[in-house]
């Protein structure tokens, strides 16, 4: 058996879908009119639609507050800012849970609790940048060791800049001048920071290089310079 994901009933589909679809940026994944799917697996479904499914003998109640629905975002302060510009119903603002994380809960137009919360991932870094050993933040979040090491090289790891190279995926021709090459094929970074000739990127999908990052069909090359590719 495979657990997909939670369907909630609503009042209204219309209304229900722009509050998840446009304040919380999930993307439609299938709409069938009385049940719609986001991507992530959450579904939403019409109240008497699926009242008429489970029958009149349940009622369906609203306000149970007895589970949330849990999302994370890279920018809490600026979700928290687009949730009250569009009038959103707070349970309570932006506080710090136990284990550290920052998090915010309100109501959706049916009264479902949607807990948004920082990644733990932030969690990490900011107490990282607060002076803390991974071992002391391990110890504050209950996240691992191996996690807080993670995404706090993450973090400090330069942003990639993968470049797109011509004619890589043959024996390249370091000798020649690029003009009087007879295929395309574009310079590598490497070699001309250094004013060099004396590597080459790829030969038939065999890496030589440890700024190299894979070969697009046909001969491009993806070349990662100046970050050596450590996967």
């Amino acid at each position: 058996m495979k657990y997909l994901g939670p369907l909630i009933v609503v009042e209204e589909i219309a209304a229900a879908r722009k509050f998840y679809e446009e304040l919380l940026g999930q993307r439609v994944q299938l709409d069938f009119g009385v049940n719609v799917s986001f991507e992530g697996n959450l579904a939403i479904h019409q109240k008497a639609h699926f009242q008429s499914l489970i029958g009149d003998q349940l009622p369906i109640t609203r306000k149970p507050h007895n589970f949330e629905l849990y999302f994370e975002t890279e920018d809490l302060a600026q979700a928290d800012q687009r949730l009250k510009e569009a009038g959103v119903r707070y349970i309570h603002e932006t506080c710090e849970q136990p284990w550290g994380q920052r998090v915010m809960r309100v109501y959706d137009p049916d009264d479902h609790i949607v807990e948004i919360g920082e990644t733990m991932e932030a969690v990490c870094v900011r107490y990282h940048q607060q002076g803390l050993t991974a071992e002391q933040i391990s110890q504050r979040t209950g996240m691992p060791a191996a996690f807080v090491q993670q995404a706090v090289q993450a973090q400090n790891r330069p942003p990639e800049t993968i470049r797109k190279l011509s004619g890589a995926n043959m024996d390249i021709d370091l000798a020649t001048p690029v003009d009087q090459i007879s295929w395309k094929q574009d310079a590598c970074p490497w070699n001309a920071a250094e004013d060099r000739s004396a590597h080459r990127c790829a030969v038939k999908n065999i890496s030589l290089c440890p700024y190299f990052r894979g070969v697009e069909y046909m001969d491009t090359l993806l070349c990662n310079y100046p970050q050596e590719n450590t996967q």
